[in-house]
Protein backbone atom coordinates (compact mmCIF):
# COMPACT_ATOMS: atom_id res chain seq x y z
CA UNK A 1 0.00 0.00 0.00
CA UNK A 2 1.48 3.57 -0.51
CA UNK A 3 0.09 6.90 0.33
CA UNK A 4 -0.10 8.66 -2.86
CA UNK A 5 -2.37 11.44 -3.26
CA UNK A 6 -5.12 9.82 -5.42
CA UNK A 7 -5.51 6.88 -2.65
CA UNK A 8 -8.90 7.42 -0.59
CA UNK A 9 -8.41 6.62 3.43
CA UNK A 10 -11.54 5.79 5.01
CA UNK A 11 -9.57 5.05 8.61
CA UNK A 12 -6.83 6.45 10.43
CA UNK A 13 -3.35 5.17 9.37
CA UNK A 14 -0.76 4.95 11.64
CA UNK A 15 2.78 5.01 8.79
CA UNK A 16 6.34 4.14 10.19
CA UNK A 17 8.16 7.27 8.21
CA UNK A 18 11.39 5.78 8.61
CA UNK A 19 10.15 1.96 6.61
CA UNK A 20 6.73 3.74 4.86
CA UNK A 21 5.45 0.44 6.79
CA UNK A 22 1.59 0.95 7.55
CA UNK A 23 -1.19 -0.52 9.62
CA UNK A 24 -4.49 0.57 10.68
CA UNK A 25 -6.73 -0.76 13.32
CA UNK A 26 -9.49 -2.39 13.16
CA UNK A 27 -11.34 0.54 14.83
CA UNK A 28 -10.56 4.05 13.98
CA UNK A 29 -11.13 6.04 17.33
CA UNK A 30 -14.39 7.37 18.43
CA UNK A 31 -12.50 10.52 19.96
CA UNK A 32 -9.08 12.28 20.95
CA UNK A 33 -7.75 15.06 22.90
CA UNK A 34 -4.71 17.49 22.40
CA UNK A 35 -2.72 18.84 24.92
CA UNK A 36 -0.61 22.26 24.23
CA UNK A 37 0.79 24.64 26.05
CA UNK A 38 3.78 27.52 26.77
CA UNK A 39 6.29 27.38 28.89
CA UNK A 40 7.76 30.67 30.69
CA UNK A 41 10.45 31.40 33.49
CA UNK A 42 9.77 32.89 36.19
CA UNK A 43 11.45 36.63 37.31
CA UNK A 44 10.97 37.87 40.68
CA UNK A 45 13.01 41.17 40.91
CA UNK A 46 13.84 42.25 43.95
CA UNK A 47 11.22 44.53 45.59
CA UNK A 48 8.17 43.75 43.18
CA UNK A 49 5.02 42.68 44.19
CA UNK A 50 4.66 40.42 41.15
CA UNK A 51 6.68 37.72 39.23
CA UNK A 52 7.49 38.80 35.79
CA UNK A 53 6.89 35.62 33.17
CA UNK A 54 9.46 35.31 30.39
CA UNK A 55 8.53 33.27 27.57
CA UNK A 56 11.02 30.45 27.22
CA UNK A 57 9.45 28.11 24.54
CA UNK A 58 6.13 25.84 23.50
CA UNK A 59 5.92 22.30 24.73
CA UNK A 60 5.13 19.94 21.48
CA UNK A 61 1.27 19.56 21.49
CA UNK A 62 0.61 15.98 22.79
CA UNK A 63 -2.02 13.72 21.43
CA UNK A 64 -4.09 11.18 23.39
CA UNK A 65 -6.10 8.87 22.14
CA UNK A 66 -7.90 5.57 22.48
CA UNK A 67 -7.97 2.35 20.14
CA UNK A 68 -10.43 -0.14 20.84
CA UNK A 69 -9.64 -3.77 20.15
CA UNK A 70 -12.29 -6.23 20.10
CA UNK A 71 -10.92 -9.98 19.37
CA UNK A 72 -14.03 -12.37 19.23
CA UNK A 73 -12.57 -14.43 16.36
CA UNK A 74 -9.53 -15.54 15.14
CA UNK A 75 -8.69 -12.95 12.49
CA UNK A 76 -9.83 -10.18 14.67
CA UNK A 77 -7.15 -11.74 17.30
CA UNK A 78 -4.27 -11.62 14.62
CA UNK A 79 -5.16 -8.16 13.43
CA UNK A 80 -5.61 -6.86 17.09
CA UNK A 81 -2.26 -8.35 17.83
CA UNK A 82 -0.08 -7.04 14.77
CA UNK A 83 -1.52 -3.20 15.31
CA UNK A 84 -0.92 -3.56 19.21
CA UNK A 85 3.16 -5.22 18.35
CA UNK A 86 3.04 -2.32 15.50
CA UNK A 87 2.25 0.52 17.56
CA UNK A 88 4.83 -0.81 21.02
CA UNK A 89 7.33 -0.93 18.22
CA UNK A 90 7.37 2.91 18.38
CA UNK A 91 8.79 2.94 21.70
CA UNK A 92 12.05 1.18 20.67
CA UNK A 93 14.67 2.11 18.57
CA UNK A 94 15.66 -0.12 15.18
CA UNK A 95 17.92 -2.99 15.05
CA UNK A 96 19.91 -1.59 12.52
CA UNK A 97 20.69 1.75 14.97
CA UNK A 98 24.38 2.39 14.55
CA UNK A 99 24.09 6.10 15.93
CA UNK A 100 22.65 8.60 18.07
CA UNK A 101 20.63 9.98 15.36
CA UNK A 102 19.35 6.53 14.21
CA UNK A 103 19.15 5.11 17.57
CA UNK A 104 15.93 6.14 18.95
CA UNK A 105 12.51 4.90 17.81
CA UNK A 106 10.96 5.64 14.17
CA UNK A 107 8.53 8.20 14.25
CA UNK A 108 4.82 7.37 13.44
CA UNK A 109 2.71 9.43 10.47
CA UNK A 110 -0.36 9.18 12.15
CA UNK A 111 -2.83 10.47 9.27
CA UNK A 112 -6.93 10.24 10.58
CA UNK A 113 -8.93 11.66 7.44
CA UNK A 114 -9.97 14.72 6.97
CA UNK A 115 -8.86 15.60 10.45
CA UNK A 116 -5.43 15.07 11.21
CA UNK A 117 -2.20 14.07 9.77
CA UNK A 118 1.17 14.72 12.39
CA UNK A 119 5.06 13.53 12.68
CA UNK A 120 4.66 11.99 15.55
CA UNK A 121 6.32 10.36 18.61
CA UNK A 122 4.89 7.76 20.79
CA UNK A 123 5.69 8.72 24.32
CA UNK A 124 3.31 6.13 25.92
CA UNK A 125 1.29 3.19 25.25
CA UNK A 126 -1.44 1.93 28.26
CA UNK A 127 -2.93 -1.40 27.67
CA UNK A 128 -6.39 -1.97 29.48
CA UNK A 129 -7.66 -5.86 29.00
CA UNK A 130 -11.43 -5.21 30.01
CA UNK A 131 -13.03 -7.93 28.88
CA UNK A 132 -12.27 -11.62 28.81
CA UNK A 133 -13.84 -15.38 27.35
CA UNK A 134 -14.78 -16.98 30.03
CA UNK A 135 -13.84 -20.65 28.54
CA UNK A 136 -10.08 -19.87 28.38
CA UNK A 137 -10.03 -16.52 30.14
CA UNK A 138 -8.38 -15.18 27.20
CA UNK A 139 -9.04 -11.46 27.05
CA UNK A 140 -11.52 -10.37 24.31
CA UNK A 141 -11.89 -6.60 24.19
CA UNK A 142 -8.68 -4.21 25.12
CA UNK A 143 -8.31 -0.75 24.90
CA UNK A 144 -5.37 0.64 24.14
CA UNK A 145 -4.32 4.31 25.20
CA UNK A 146 -1.59 5.99 23.34
CA UNK A 147 0.43 9.18 24.11
CA UNK A 148 1.61 10.73 20.79
CA UNK A 149 3.54 14.04 20.42
CA UNK A 150 4.54 16.35 17.28
CA UNK A 151 7.45 15.94 16.13
CA UNK A 152 8.56 18.54 13.98
CA UNK A 153 11.61 19.15 12.04
CA UNK A 154 11.11 22.92 11.18
CA UNK A 155 10.25 26.30 13.18
CA UNK A 156 6.92 26.93 14.29
CA UNK A 157 5.03 30.14 14.76
CA UNK A 158 2.27 32.22 15.61
CA UNK A 159 1.26 33.02 11.95
CA UNK A 160 1.85 29.32 10.78
CA UNK A 161 -0.55 28.59 13.98
CA UNK A 162 -3.14 31.04 13.40
CA UNK A 163 -3.20 30.35 9.65
CA UNK A 164 -2.96 26.26 9.55
CA UNK A 165 -4.45 25.57 13.49
CA UNK A 166 -3.29 22.59 15.05
CA UNK A 167 -5.86 20.21 13.32
CA UNK A 168 -3.43 20.01 10.57
CA UNK A 169 -4.12 17.57 7.35
CA UNK A 170 -3.15 17.55 3.55
CA UNK A 171 -6.84 19.47 3.12
CA UNK A 172 -5.60 22.49 4.46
Amino acid sequence: MSLSPSRVISKCVCVNIDTGEEQSPFFNPTEFETQISATYERKRPLGHSHSNLQYSGTDNPVINLEFFLLTQTSENHTLNAEFLNFMHGFLYPMRAANSVRTGSPPRLLFIWPKVLSLSTRVTAINTRHVRFRSSDLAAVQQIMTCTLEENRDFRWTYEDQVSAGFLRNGDR
